[in-house]
């Protein structure tokens, strides 16, 4: 579901009606009860200021494309063999209903591995994930009625 957001003038515009100390009470409002990665954000550009840099957005570690061809393999030939459905056990029953989460995490990174000077076992796994997509319209491979939000 996408939600509106505001343009960066409008943003800025809003932003220049308050004062020093009601722009300092938002940010803290975000950092203190935002998730880790805005306080990370948050906490770089103050460190940057400080040193009179400017700061560059902390960039995710490299991700191997073999790694990510070979936990891409697993999680598709379990998902074929009906492992997410509870027909064994090597998927727990929390992995079974958290299988989004597992799936979005391996297409980010194969993403990434994409980025690799030789992306060959990149482009491989992001077909396999492709191909357990599209398969999933007509099986039922997880205990769940919505397919893969991708």
């Amino acid at each position: 579901m996408m939600t509106d957001r505001m343009h960066r003038e409008q943003f800025l515009g809003r932003l220049a009606d308050l004062d020093r100390k009601q722009v300092s009470k938002v940010l803290w409002t975000v950092y203190w009860r935002g998730p880790a990665a805005i306080r990370q954000r948050i906490e770089a550009e103050l460190d940057a200021a400080e040193r009179g840099v400017p700061s560059q957005p902390p960039q995710p570690p490299a991700v191997d494309p073999a790694t990510v061809l070979a936990e891409i393999d697993q999680f598709v030939a379990l998902a074929r063999s009906g492992a997410y459905m509870g027909r064994d056990r090597r998927v727990s029953p929390r992995e079974r209903t958290r299988w989004r989460f597992t799936f979005q995490r391996l297409a980010k990174d194969a993403q990434r591995a994409l980025k690799d000077p030789d992306p060959s076992d990149a482009m491989a796994a992001v077909e396999h994930l492709i191909d357990l997509v599209q398969d999933m319209a007509g099986t039922d491979f997880f205990r769940s009625e919505d397919p893969v939000e991708a």
